[in-house]
C-alpha cells in the first residue's frame, strides 16, 4: 500500500540471542531485541486533530529468557519496555511468562 493509509512509514529491528550462556543449562536461550516504528507523517497529521493526541514514533525493548525445563517442557520469561507513542505519557512495561509443551 502507499503512504496514505498506513499509520507506519518504515520500521526497523534487530535481535542478538544466544543459547547455553549460563553453566549447566546448554539448550537455555536468552535474547535482546530492539524495535523502531517511523509513524507516517500523514497518520500522526490526522490523529493529531484529536484532543489530547500528539504522536512520536514508536519504540521499544525486549529482553527474555527461555528455560528449558525437560525437553518436553520450556518456560519463557519475558519483559518488555516500549515508549508510548503520545507524546508526554509514560512508557509501558509489560511482563510476561510462557510455557510451551511438545507432545
Amino acid at each position: 500500500a502507499d503512504a496514505n493509509p498506513s499509520p507506519i512509514g518504515w520500521t526497523f529491528n534487530v535481535a542478538l540471542q544466544g543459547q547455553g550462556l549460563v553453566r549447566g543449562r546448554e539448550n537455555d536461550t536468552m535474547g535482546i531485541g530492539y524495535f523502531y516504528d517511523e509513524l507516517s507523517g500523514g497518520f500522526k497529521q490526522i490523529v493529531s486533530t484529536l484532543p489530547r493526541v500528539d504522536l512520536e514514533d514508536v519504540q521499544g525493548v525486549e529482553l527474555y529468557y527461555n528455560a528449558a525445563i525437560r525437553p518436553w517442557l520450556r518456560v519463557t520469561g519475558d519483559l518488555q519496555v516500549i515508549d508510548n507513542e503520545n507524546v508526554g505519557n509514560d512508557p509501558a512495561f509489560v511482563l510476561g511468562l510462557r510455557a510451551k509443551i511438545v507432545l
